[in-house]
């Protein structure tokens, strides 16, 4: 009778180590899942703005180096800005605040290179570029915190 105690004892403590167990490889897996996810919706959100950023540089292409001030390319610039600062937006809510402020500031250039002007940059890129590098020097760094390069494009 002991021996089936002892026996029905150690089966039960055997399939309660063996359900935490199971309970914490679970609770890692999915940890790591969200992980993931939340990784792939950062870099989905890096590429957006890149996108919504080439859209603006086109229009102060467009109006500074080719001239084009009609209200059609002004009408294409406020919706690339626009589009741009919304992209700014979702940085700032699920990125670092190194690469948010770096965002920032270049929404801020590209913004003023098609509404406000220029100040007394010599063309558009001599305006644009310092902070265009920052920006790119900083989704550098993003992505390398956030596992790689790899997941652009993926």
């Amino acid at each position: 009778m002991i021996g089936v105690l002892i026996g029905g004892g150690l089966s039960v403590l055997a399939q309660q180590l063996t359900s935490r167990s199971n309970e914490r490889v679970e609770s890692r897996r999915q940890s790591a899942s969200r992980i993931e996810a939340r990784r792939q919706e950062q870099v989905r959100v890096i590429e957006r703005y890149i996108a919504t950023a080439q859209g603006v540089e086109r229009v102060a292409i467009d109006i500074h180096h080719y001239k084009m001030e009609d209200a059609e390319t002004h009408r294409r610039g406020d919706f690339a800005v626009d589009e741009n600062w919304l992209a700014q937006k979702m940085v700032r809510i699920l990125c670092s605040e190194e690469f948010q402020d770096a965002a920032f500031n270049y929404t801020w250039k590209l913004d003023n290179a098609v509404r406000r002007g220029i100040e007394k940059a010599p063309n558009v890129w001599d305006f644009l570029l310092p902070s265009r590098e920052a920006f790119l020097n900083a989704a550098h760094a993003e992505l390398d915190r956030l596992g790689g390069k790899q997941g652009i494009g993926a």
